[in-house]
């Protein structure tokens, strides 16, 4: 059975967090499908399915992000500057708390975790973040173990 991995795009993110765990996934699954076995299916998705700009000004297409209740093996959240910003957008937060349940893992990458942190995913467990916003985290999170130094 093909796992589905999902990507979550924003505006102003950061183009390595969510390259690197696409290629990280698409390199799993050639390697599985050499073993006659079903891989990963890797998407970008955006609140829209509008195309998503990073932070350096590459653009990336996504599918619109489907049914939050939809089962989805690896929901991924990044980080970048526009993290900050996703943060104020109520529809995707809205939609990450909803979708976060029917996933069976949630993956942040750097400052992603504030995306976590935000739904209540991290309360109580011990996470980090980027090295120049683990104050932050800590400080709006109190209910995150923020560790600065993993």
């Amino acid at each position: 059975m093909t796992r589905k991995v999902l990507i979550v795009g924003f505006p102003g993110v950061q183009a390595l967090d969510m390259v690197g765990p696409f290629d990280v996934f698409a390199g799993a699954s050639l390697a599985l499908s050499a073993e006659g076995i079903e891989g990963y299916q890797s998407v970008v998705g955006s609140i829209d399915g509008q195309p998503v700009a990073t932070e350096t000004g590459l653009t990336f297409g996504a599918v619109k992000l489907p049914d939050p209740s939809e089962p989805t093996d690896t929901l991924i959240l990044p980080g970048g500057r526009g993290v900050h910003a996703a943060r104020q957008d109520s529809r995707l937060i809205d939609w990450i708390a909803a979708a976060a349940p029917h996933a069976r893992r949630v993956v942040s990458v750097c400052t992603g975790a504030f995306l976590a942190a935000q739904i209540g995913l991290l309360d109580g467990c011990r996470a980090t973040t980027h090295w120049a916003f683990t104050d932050q985290l800590a400080r709006e999170f109190p209910a995150v173990e923020v560790d600065p130094d993993p």
